[in-house]
């Protein structure tokens, strides 16, 4: 059995020769990971069961190769002082840690689409490399992989708290924003499905913590229907739908089911308990990650990660439908030697 059959059979509930898994890491953890195994090419030194293919979110300067988000190739030419702007026009502060965060929103002072447009989704430069991806890695599970959605996009937007009060006092703005960005969001879904991928993650955070960012019946007024038109488009490919949500989505599992996911990613351990989603909808939605970056990896020993991935192993792959891997991409704090213990342990099924 081979790596992509793992995840196949694993996505189907059926009992597999071991867990498939995948390391997600910041491109700096990838450096370090190079430099220490003496490889290039992590994912396939390590034995990994998928390979995502991202899509970028480009620079609002589409003409040049800067990567806003922080590619570790380029990491020299970013300036932790200077804010970046994507495409969309907002703007990101580069942190000290790696990676950007949202600071200036184009739709900040008023809800209106007058003057606004979207970028085009399918310009070239977003999809030019990804066929040399997929050549270079059709032996293991491709999944494409779009983050940032439709809540997380209209955030970004509009301002976190402006935009969680217009859910009140300015739905008709709200709904006309979702409907430009369902269209943005189908667009780069169709275009994914010429390629020979094996499925899609959409992602779009919804969870703090301890519960949803919103109430679950705005959830269900604003993102659920719109969300169940993009799975819908990628079951009718008969490709499998993952979404990737940090937080406690538990609410609204149900939801999911119903309309088509059928793989939840990170399943944020310190947020929920992933035996207990294995418990109740085990045999309707696969889990994807569960092994806690937040605790064990920065904090515990190399034997308290093995002891987790056993763990995880047990309860939570009997009978198919989980994916082994970090629950969020593992971070410069995580030491080498705890990462190699997952590595060894994800090996040594």
């Amino acid at each position: 059995m081979n790596a992509k059959e793992r995840v196949q059979k694993a996505l189907k509930f059926q009992s597999t020769d071991a867990i498939p898994y995948y390391l997600m890491r910041r491109p700096e953890v990838d450096e370090k990971l190079q430099e220490y195994l003496g490889v290039k090419d992590v994912n396939r030194e390590i034995g990994s069961s998928l390979y995502l293919l991202q899509v970028p979110i480009l620079p609002k300067d589409t003409d040049t190769d800067f990567d806003f988000l922080g590619s570790a190739s380029e990491k020299n030419s970013i300036d932790s002082n200077k804010t970046y702007m994507d495409e969309f026009g907002v703007g990101y502060e580069v942190t000290e840690r790696g990676g950007a965060c949202p600071r200036f929103h184009p739709l900040a002072e008023t809800p209106s689409l007058k003057n606004f447009k979207l970028p085009n989704p399918l310009i070239e430069k977003r999809f030019e490399k990804m066929q040399k991806q997929i050549d270079k890695n059709k032996d293991l599970f491709i999944l494409a992989v779009k983050y940032c959605g439709l809540f997380e996009r209209a955030w970004f937007l509009r301002g976190m708290e402006n935009l969680l009060i217009d859910f009140y006092e300015n739905p008709n703005f709200v709904n006309d924003l979702l409907d430009q960005l369902l269209e943005y969001n189908l667009a780069i879904v169709k275009e994914l499905l010429h390629f020979n991928i094996d499925g899609i993650m959409l992602g779009d955070d919804w969870g703090t913590q301890t519960n949803l960012v919103m109430s679950p019946q705005i959830w269900r007024q604003f993102i659920k229907p719109r969300v169940a038109k993009l799975y819908a488009e990628i079951k009718a490919a008969g490709l499998p739908v993952f979404i990737h949500s940090c937080g406690n989505i538990m609410q609204i599992i149900p939801d999911l089911i119903e309309i088509g996911v059928d793989v939840i990613n990170p399943v944020q351990v310190i947020a929920m308990d992933p035996e207990e989603i294995k418990k109740k909808y085990g045999n309707k939605i696969c889990l994807f990650g569960a092994v806690s970056t937040q605790r064990t990896f920065p904090y515990g020993t190399p034997e308290d990660v093995k002891r987790e991935v056993k763990q995880r192993i047990k309860t939570l792959g009997k009978g198919g439908g989980y994916i082994l891997a970090p629950d969020q991409e593992l971070q410069m704090d995580v030491p080498i030697e705890n990462i190699i213990a997952f590595i060894e342990a994800a090996r040594k099924q």
